[in-house]
């Protein structure tokens, strides 16, 4: 298998820092971060063996994500076990110091885990609630537009998305870099004219409702930037509907992918 990930990277290029800053949000619990600095240094400074394997494991990861290409929040959940407990380490310590005897230490600890796990009942909940809609009422049409394209697609087609890792999962075709036809909506017209004009192949233009990264020439989609399709040879195909919330509260029916081909 190539590797399509974060080794080479096929998607958002990030500064190396670019963990660090996100830290807060990799470890959820943004109250607890000041138990993590003092756990890191405490880690830094003592000569304790735990202490230096704690540490080590937090830096290889670190190092290794941070040097990767492609670098997305996700990525950064490597780091998480060995950051929850270098917190665990600088609570404990504080406790031992804040807490003079053996009972006052185990009553605080016995709070500290009490205020954690209110802290995930609050956010479970909401958490599998935000999935859901996600799964039901965002980043829908994919999959019909992946099966369409698998289905209708000639062997030697490009395929130009603005969500590509979606139609690459749907449609089983990889991407151009690794022998397949997938590759990103060029950022400016004169780029996209070039490839539709000089191109002897069939082009599939896959424009969807959702990748706000998507270059602002065809996202959000007009009747202008159809107009524009259809005066370079680029014709319509197939358009995808999906029920989404159109605003907070309420839900309608409305296009959601749209497919088109030279």
């Amino acid at each position: 298998m190539p590797d399509t990930s974060a080794l080479k990277g096929v998607g958002n290029t990030e500064p190396l820092w670019y963990y660090i800053l996100k830290f807060p949000n990799i470890i959820i619990i943004p109250y607890v971060l000041p138990f993590f600095f003092y756990g890191l240094y405490i880690s830094v400074k003592g000569r304790d063996r735990k202490q230096i394997l704690l540490l080590t494991w937090l830096l290889i990861f670190l190092i290794g994500i941070s040097l990767t290409r492609e670098k997305v929040l996700r990525y950064g959940l490597f780091i998480l076990p060995s950051s929850l407990l270098i917190t665990g380490l600088g609570l404990e310590e504080f406790l031992r110091k804040f807490f003079k005897t053996p009972s006052k230490i185990e009553t605080a600890k016995l709070f500290s885990i009490l205020c954690i796990l209110l802290f995930c009942w609050q956010l479970y909940p909401r958490t599998i609630m935000l999935l859901d809609m996600g799964i039901k009422y965002h980043y829908i049409g994919f999959k019909e537009a992946g099966q369409w394209i698998a289905g209708n697609n000639s062997k030697d087609a490009i395929i130009m998305a603005g969500s590509e890792r979606a139609i690459r999962y749907y449609s089983g075709i990889n991407y151009k870099e690794f022998g397949g036809a997938i590759i990103n909506i060029p950022e400016n017209k004169t780029e996209f004219e070039e490839i539709v004009l000089r191109s002897k192949q069939p082009i599939i233009l896959v424009v969807d409702r959702w990748e706000a990264t998507q270059p602002e020439w065809i996202h959000p989609l007009s009747e202008i930037k159809i107009r524009y399709l259809e005066n370079l040879g680029v014709h319509f195909r197939k358009e995808i509907k999906g029920e989404t919330f159109i605003s907070k509260y309420q839900k309608e029916i409305v296009p959601v992918v749209w497919i088109f081909e030279h």
